[in-house]
């Protein structure tokens, strides 16, 4: 007794433990409904075997199995037809009504002892409860993720195992009080029992089964990841399995697995057979049997099931049966070689059977239910249907039609069915191990899949005659839509409809016009110059706005009209507009006709223009001439070295309004010659962003410079090694600079500073390097050491709640310590597609007043999250799981030990600079001096002073964290003074 309240004790533990909030109810629910399943199937598959076999014998088993195969086939593609259509309570209450209904009618009907109806009741063995289990497991998918199915299958498949030992002891008394036609009454009162607790879930979760874009019943899309197309099992299904490996490995899997239990059950039937003469025995033992079953399933499913899956994996987990079966058949090959068909073969076989029943149901029940969740959720239900009603009755069909032919056409021994059955359990290694890995390939492409890239644009002649109406009309949005559309498409009647955009009466609209009219180069005739005409030439109606832009584009195009005119009328104009005609000047695609009188060439009158404003000693004037060139940007000439040789001398400039300009203007003639003045100014604040800018354009240039700034050029300070280290991330991909980027980023890889150690592990995440098999250990120690981190503040975060600003900042540190991980994981082979999903397992950071997401959003979100973590689960490595997975998965909170929060508050005043970021030191020294006057003991605050004393004499701390520094110490002073102050 003592031994048995013991096991409760542990079960209740082992329960508590893996239950999150809200799990409870939903866990309950579906327990009951697979006990009502697994009830119904142990009477009826012991009424169904031991009528058939009275009446008919082993041999003709395969009959059975081809017969039901076909059925099977017939019935699930009906099946997929119906689930597909809206409203998921009616796909799962239609295969548990029509089980009850046939469960009666044939308990009554058989009680006639018909040789049809023991035949029928045995086919429809074979078909119904394929069906029972896409309801239940459907249920148990719509209600946990795949996260909460790792955890809690094992325990919702243990309402089916208890079912299988409370059925399997009670068998021997209901066949001798009922017989067979009992039985299968019993059978059916357990379905009627579970439609019940099946109408009960629908009503009690509801939105688990609303109709949404995860919904089963939505056609599915064509994309790269898409399941078979809506439809039977007919074309749509196998083209994908042909086109899909996942699918395809998918289908080998199951087939190789219904090759394995059907010879299994083949072989098991024809020993029972061949054992027991009598209904009463037979009946009996296949109760006991059952039982058997029950007790095994039942160990598995609540003690090792949850932790084969999550400690070793889904290979793993698919590969334990083929093992289990196969050490059991090879003692049997060798039992029957040595001693024949003795007891010996018998209890191998039966061993083999039980192997076979105990880990299909607890553990690989489980794992091929997790293999849908990579699928789009919208195509995961119909898909299911089709595997476990239309590819299971196929490979049953098949494995029933290869028996047939081997034991009654050419009447092979037994030890030929044990041969190959060792063969389909080998191969079904082969292929767990292989489905292994492409799970989580697929899952990682289910997860970072994006919308349809860009391509071509075509349009249909629909899609044409709406966009020309769109493109005249009033609304300034629809017309740029259309006339952007129509662009891309290359129409033909893109020059006329741009034309009419310059007589557009909102403004957004003309400047568009225009802008795209200076960037064509066509000085051709073209149907917009008359009205780019009117916009410019004096006198017309035009905004200044406008006729600026225009005499611009103008210029750009090479009108010689508009060159006389800008030149003339040039020393009259507004800086804006002086600025607009030197820009257009020098951005002119060709040199204009010399003609009309133009004094001497635009070329050459613009360039003495810009040369005189930039070296002008006037600050305002040379500010003119940098604005010309930041304002030609893209424009580019075919040589721009001239540009930069007259920029240079501006990036010393004395006056800082023209140096920051300066800096703005060297990001579009970024070049070699550049280099040098912008890492210098790389060491001041205010210059800092600019130059960086141009520093990135500079290319692979700047590349090696910046691995100086970054690896403690001692000139340089911490703020500018971050600089330079985010530009060395952001190298090109496949260049010599991005090799010389990583090598300069792993070439002192331990910075003190814990901001730099983010930002070049970030920066080496961007770049795609891959860890070296050599030096896994010291990165998977360093995993570790974030992991430890990352454990620490989310425990000091807890602790110190009663500090709101300080828990923000640790739950901070916390935060980053867990990218941190990540972009640690992203180096390791076949981990770069957790870059993608930093913000789904870290999370965003919480806006203040952000409107909470629809239930819909919330449970999408949630879904999103258990296929993230599961693929984190699937990339870790297996030294690195037990520290890193609960971070990011964390069991429901236990009890923390409260510790002294002054003592706390001094170990991260404390704490060096690579431990904790500068915020999180001055919330710490805040929440220390706001808490100063509920300090029961002087000792404890007189303890902080030194620590206090030496963050406000530290020069290399931040400015604000030494102010607070020196706040909390007055406030200590003043509450507890100490001689001398």
């Amino acid at each position: 007794m003592k031994s048995a309240a013991s096991s409760l004790s542990l079960f209740s533990a082992r329960l508590r433990l893996r239950l999150a909030p809200g799990e409870g109810a939903m866990l309950a629910a579906l327990t009951a409904l697979f006990f009502c399943r697994g009830a119904a199937a142990v009477c009826f598959d012991t009424a169904a075997g031991t009528a058939f076999l009275s009446e008919f014998g082993a041999a003709r088993l395969p009959f059975i199995y081809l017969g039901g195969a076909l059925a099977g086939v017939a019935f699930g593609t009906l099946y997929v037809r119906l689930a597909a259509r809206p409203g998921m309570g009616a796909q799962r209450l239609l295969p548990g009504t029509l089980a009850v209904a046939l469960g009666v009618a044939l308990g009554a009907a058989l009680a006639v002892r018909h040789p049809a109806l023991a035949c029928a009741a045995m086919l429809w063995k074979e078909i119904a409860f394929n069906f029972l289990n896409i309801v239940v497991w459907g249920t148990a998918s719509r209600l946990f993720d795949v996260r909460q199915g790792k955890r809690l299958f094992g325990f919702v498949a243990a309402g089916g195992i208890a079912a299988n030992i409370a059925a399997g002891l009670a068998v021997p008394a209901l066949a001798r009080w009922g017989g067979v036609p009992g039985l299968f009454s019993v059978s059916a009162a357990a379905l009627a029992a579970g439609l019940a607790v099946l109408l009960g879930i629908l009503r009690a979760f509801p939105e688990k089964f609303a109709a949404g874009p995860s919904s089963p019943h939505v056609r599915p899309g064509k994309s790269e990841a898409a399941a078979p197309e809506e439809g039977g099992g007919g074309g749509g299904l196998w083209r994908s399995l042909a086109e899909d490996r996942y699918l395809r490995l998918f289908l080998f899997l199951s087939v190789l697995s219904n090759f394995a239990f059907f010879f299994t059950d083949f072989l098991y039937f024809d020993r029972l057979d061949a054992m027991f003469h009598t209904e009463e025995n037979l009946a009996a033992f296949m109760g006991r049997f059952s039982a058997w079953v029950g007790v095994g399933q039942l160990v598995l499913s609540l003690f090792l099931s949850g932790t084969i899956l999550s400690r070793f994996g889904l290979a793993a987990a698919l590969a334990v049966l083929p093992w289990a079966c196969g050490f059991a058949v090879s003692g049997a090959v060798g039992a029957l070689s040595l001693f024949g068909t003795g007891g010996g073969f018998f209890w191998l076989i039966i061993a083999a059977k039980l192997a076979d029943e105990v880990f299909r149901a607890a553990l690989l029940g489980p794992a091929f239910r997790i293999l849908y969740q990579p699928l789009p959720e919208d195509e995961q239900f119909v898909f299911q249907a089709r595997a476990e009603s239309v590819i299971d009755p196929a490979g049953a069909g098949l494995a029933g039609g290869l028996l047939l032919l081997l034991t009654v056409a050419w009447a092979v021994p037994p030890a030929w069915l044990c041969g190959l059955l060792a063969l389909f359990l080998v191969g079904w290694i082969v292929v767990a191990r292989k489905m292994g890995g492409e799970y989580g390939r697929r899952l990682a492409r289910a997860l970072t899949r994006r919308r349809l890239s860009g391509t071509a644009l075509t349009l249909d002649d629909a899609s044409v005659a709406l966009l020309l109406k769109m493109a005249g009309s009033a609304d300034p949005g629809a017309v740029l839509h259309a006339l952007d559309l129509l662009e891309r498409a290359d129409r033909p009647e893109w020059p006329q409809l741009l034309a009419a955009a310059l007589r557009h009466e909102a403004e957004e609209v003309r400047l568009w016009a225009i802008e795209r009219i200076g960037r064509t180069g066509t000085r051709s005739p073209a149907p917009w110059e008359a009205p780019l005409r009117a916009l410019w030439i004096p006198g017309g109606a035009a905004e200044a706005r406008i006729a600026r832009a225009a005499l611009g584009a103008a210029i750009r195009l090479g009108h010689a009209e508009a060159l006389r005119f800008a030149q003339a009328r040039f020393p009259g104009c507004d800086g804006e507009t002086r600025r607009e005609v030197l820009a257009a000047f020098l951005a002119r695609s060709a040199p204009a006709p010399e003609e009309g009188g133009v004094e001497s060439g635009p070329d050459a009158w613009a360039d003495e223009r810009l040369a005189g404003l930039l070296r002008s000693g006037t600050a305002s004037d040379r500010l003119e001439g940098i604005a010309v060139l930041t304002r030609l940007g893209a424009e580019t000439r075919s040589d721009p070295l001239s540009w930069r040789t007259a920029l240079l001398p501006l990036l010393f400039d004395p006056d800082e309004s023209v140096r920051l300009a300066a800096l703005r203007a060297a990001l579009p003639l970024a070049g070699e010659e550049l280099v040098s003045p912008l890492l210098a100014a790389l060491r001041e604040r205010p210059f800092r962003p600019a130059a960086a800018a141009a520093l990135h354009a500079c290319g692979p240039a700047a590349v090696g410079p910046l691995g100086v700034v970054a690896n403690g050029a001692e000139t340089f300070p911490a703020s500018a090694r971050r600089v330079a280290l985010r530009l060395l991330g952001r190298a090109e991909a496949g260049t010599t600079a991005w090799d010389h980027a990583r090598e300069a980023l792993l070439s002192a890889p331990d910075d003190e500073d814990k901001v730099l150690r983010q930002e070049r592990l970030r920066a080496l995440a961007q770049t795609g390097w891959t860890v070296p098999r050599r030096d896994r250990a010291a990165w998977l120690a360093r995993l570790t050491e974030e992991a430890g981190e990352a454990a620490g503040f989310d425990h000091l975060a807890r602790l110190l709640a009663a500090h709101p600003p300080l828990r923000e900042a640790l739950e901070r540190e916390a935060r980053e310590a867990r990218l941190q991980i990540l972009r640690l994981l992203s180096l390791f082979p076949g981990g770069r597609e957790l870059r993608a999903l930093e913000t789904v397992l870290v999370g965003e950071r919480a806006r203040p007043g952000a409107a909470s997401p629809s239930p819909a959003l919330s449970l999408a979100a949630s879904r999103r999250r258990a296929k993230a973590l599961e693929l984190l689960d699937t990339l870790l490595p297996a030294e690195a799981k037990g520290v890193v997975l609960p971070l990011f998965d964390p069991a429901p909170a236990s009890p923390t030990n409260k510790g002294d929060p002054a003592a706390l508050l001094l170990d991260l005043i404390a704490a060096p600079r690579s431990e904790i970021l500068p915020w999180t030191r001055a919330c710490a020294l805040y929440a220390l001096g706001g808490s100063a006057h509920a300090q029961p003991r002087a000792g404890t605050l007189k303890s902080a002073l030194p620590a206090l004393r030496a963050s406000v004499e530290d020069e290399e701390e931040e400015a604000f964290v030494r102010e607070t520094a020196r706040w909390a110490e007055g406030r200590i002073l003043a509450l507890a003074p100490t001689p001398g102050h």
